[in-house]
């Protein structure tokens, strides 16, 4: 890679290696997708189809809503369902916490209010 900063120009090898290596990934990235795309086909399609959350954020990022125009019917349609999946498995998450949390709730309410009977129903007897 050739660098200029102005007057003097001079050849930049770790510029050059960090711009093979970006161009690589990409290359890589570029190829994941078509080939997710066609296992994914193999399989009939699958619409729970799990990406895992990483492998999924990489091909997010890697199509960008301008990018997505390259894409082939079949990897966007896998992209749109492991993206509804990965939704639905949040969506499920929180549903689940909030779910655990009000029953903790209404646990520690209930003790509460027993342990308060308890102690009245106690000094009653005393009395």
């Amino acid at each position: 890679m050739i660098v200029t900063n102005g007057r003097t120009v001079q050849q930049d090898p770790e510029r050059a290696a960090r711009s093979w290596m970006c161009q690589m990934i990409l290359c890589l990235m570029k190829r994941r997708p078509t080939e997710a795309a066609d296992a994914w086909e193999a399989v009939g399609r699958d619409s729970g189809v799990r990406i895992p959350p990483v492998r999924l954020a990489q091909l997010d990022t890697f199509t960008s809503p301008a990018d997505r125009d390259h894409l082939t019917g079949s990897e966007a349609d896998l992209l749109a369902a492991g993206m509804a999946t990965h939704h639905r498995a949040i969506r499920s998450r929180r549903t689940v916490r909030a779910a655990v949390s009000l029953l903790m709730a209404m646990t520690a309410f209930t003790a509460a209010t027993a342990w308060k009977q308890r102690r009245m129903l106690h000094s009653q007897r005393l009395a």
